[in-house]
């Protein structure tokens, strides 16, 4: 995608690219420039950032930037380790596309096609098969990493609270059942999120060392669907569905926790004048 700019920008002036399939509702994504110093670990992306850290240009004359047809990944969350990640969402199936371009106030557009490979033998039904299988999985697993860490936040806050009873506790009955109720609670999430991801992962080598879990083997699956441009098999679309299953079992599990698990114990917490304990935002 070629711009061109009168005069290069400065610093504080945004810019911004986006582009669109042929729905044209929301964009596929939307690319900006880096406006913080190349040492901020910020700017670098955090585990919730779509691995594209390519950035727009803003010089004066013809700019470039190239999108290499692929739709933002997965959500993520931090020391994510997985034997077979894919970091990447799906291609874009052909068709067409319009790009923005935004500067300041002033939006220009245009208007582009993604072409087939003119060797494949697929169909643009085959493509589109195929995106909506990889787009629909990157979905689920980003729910399901979502939710690990709202667990992670929750259980930093429970074991607060928990270390803070103990010291305060001095035998109090009443101090006594509520890091009992703490303790159950933490047992209830910890299987949920052993399910859904190898804890234990600490290195690339460990998922030689431990098996793997539900996102795991979904990641691995949606990695095997992307290769080539043909439509998902039967036998892919059937173990999608038994771990897709799976996975949200657990996630319904976890809405448990949320609705009546954490308020329970928060009422508890309240009738003894303590903090709350809040429900991770995701």
């Amino acid at each position: 995608i070629y711009y061109s700019l009168a005069e290069a920008l400065e610093p504080d002036t945004e810019i911004s690219l986006s582009v669109y399939d042929s729905k044209g509702v929301d964009p596929v994504w939307t690319w900006t420039r880096k406006l913080e110093s190349a040492d901020d670990e910020e700017s670098k992306g955090g585990p919730n950032t779509p691995p594209d850290l390519r950035l727009l240009t803003a010089e004066q004359g013809l700019n470039r930037f190239t999108w290499d047809l692929r739709y933002p990944g997965m959500e993520r969350f931090e020391k994510l380790i997985m034997g077979a990640d894919m970091r990447d969402g799906p291609k874009a199936v052909p068709g067409e596309y319009r790009a923005t371009l935004t500067v300041g106030a002033v939006t220009e557009e245009a208007s582009f096609d993604v072409i087939a490979d003119p060797r494949s033998q697929s169909e643009r039904t085959d493509y589109q098969t195929q995106f909506d299988f990889i787009i629909g999985t990157r979905d689920l697993l980003s729910h399901a990493h979502v939710a690990i860490r709202k667990v992670r936040k929750l259980r930093t806050q429970l074991d607060a609270l928990k270390a803070r009873l103990e010291v305060e506790a001095d035998g109090a009955e009443e101090t006594t059942g509520l890091i009992e109720e703490i303790d159950l609670l933490v047992e209830t999430i910890t299987p949920i999120e052993e399910s859904l991801y190898q804890t234990q992962n600490e290195s690339r080598q460990d998922p030689l060392n431990y098996p793997i879990r539900l996102n795991n083997k979904l990641t691995s699956l949606m990695g095997t669907v992307d290769v080539g441009d043909t439509r998902p098999t039967d036998s892919a679309i059937a173990v999608r569905e038994e771990i897709g299953a799976a996975i949200e079992s657990e996630l319904e599990l976890l809405d448990v926790v949320w609705e009546e698990n954490v308020p329970a114990l928060n009422s508890q917490i309240q009738s003894m004048g303590i903090d709350l304990v809040s429900i991770p935002d995701e």
